[in-house]
C-alpha cells in the first residue's frame, strides 16, 4: 500500500506539468518537488488513520530524499529512512528508467538501468537493499530481450539463483542463428557448458529494446 500511494501528492500538480515533454522551468520543478509533502497532506485528510496509513505517509514523504539525504524535501533531522522508503525509492527509480515516459521516450535497457543504479548505491540508494534488488531481478530481468554470441535472440525466462552466475539466466530462444523466428518454444540455460571444452555454449552480448524489433514480449509468456 505504501508503494501504491507513494506518488499520491502528484494529484495536486497540473496535468500539463506532469506530462511536459521538455525540461521543467524553475517554478515547475519547485512544484514537482513539493509532491512528497502534498502526499502527506492528502492522506491526512482521509478518514481513519492507522499504522498502515502512517507508514504510507512516511514513504510518500521520504521516497525522494535519497539514502544520503541529498534529495528532497530537505529536513533538519537527517534520521535514517524507513525500510519501506528505501525499497520504494529503488523500485520507483528502476520503473522510471526502464519505462517509456513523456520525458524519456527511449528507456534504458534493464541491465543498463541496474548498472547505473548500482553505481549510485550508498548515495541515492541503500546498498544492502540495492544488492537484494539486483539479486532478485538478476542482471537481466525476466522479459529482457538479449542478443547472444551465437547470433540468436532470446527473452530472459528465469533468473539464475546462483550469485556467481547471476548474468547467466534461462532464456527463451526466439530466433535461430540466421535470424529466423523459431516455430517451437525452446528454453536454454546460459550456464550450460560444453563438456569437451568447458566453455559456455551461449553468452549474452547485449540487451536490446524489444520494440526495436517489433517483438511483443507478452506473447512468449502466455
Amino acid at each position: 500500500m505504501a508503494a501504491l500511494f507513494h506518488d499520491i501528492g502528484k494529484i495536486a500538480i497540473p496535468i500539463e506539468v506532469l506530462h511536459k515533454p521538455l525540461e521543467f522551468t524553475d517554478e515547475e520543478w519547485a512544484l514537482i518537488r513539493r509532491h512528497p509533502v502534498g502526499g502527506v497532506t492528502t492522506m491526512l485528510k482521509m478518514k481513519g488513520l492507522n499504522e498502515a496509513a502512517i507508514k504510507t505517509m512516511i514513504v510518500a514523504f521520504e521516497h525522494h530524499q535519497n539514502f544520503d539525504h541529498t534529495g528532497y524535501p530537505k529536513v533538519a533531522n537527517k534520521s535514517p529512512l524507513t525500510l519501506y522508503s528505501r525499497i520504494v525509492s529503488i523500485a520507483d527509480c528502476y520503473d522510471a528508467m526502464t519505462s517509456s515516459r513523456v520525458y524519456n521516450k527511449t528507456p534504458f535497457p534493464p541491465d543498463k538501468a541496474l548498472s547505473l543504479m548500482w553505481d549510485r548505491a550508498g548515495r541515492y540508494y541503500d546498498p544492502l537493499v540495492m544488492k537484494v534488488f539486483v539479486n532478485m531481478l538478476g542482471v537481466y530481468p525476466i522479459g529482457t530481450l538479449v542478443i547472444l554470441d551465437t547470433r540468436e535472440m532470446g527473452l530472459v525466462y528465469q533468473s539464475n539463483p546462483s550469485l556467481e552466475k547471476i548474468d547467466r539466466p534461462k532464456v527463451i530462444l526466439i530466433t535461430d542463428v540466421g535470424g529466423k523466428d523459431r516455430n517451437v518454444k525452446l528454453i536454454t540455460d546460459l550456464s550450460e557448458t560444453d563438456t569437451a571444452t568447458g566453455k559456455y555454449k551461449r553468452s549474452i552480448v547485449r540487451a536490446e529494446d524489444p520494440r526495436k524489433f517489433n517483438i511483443d514480449v507478452a506473447e512468449y509468456y502466455l
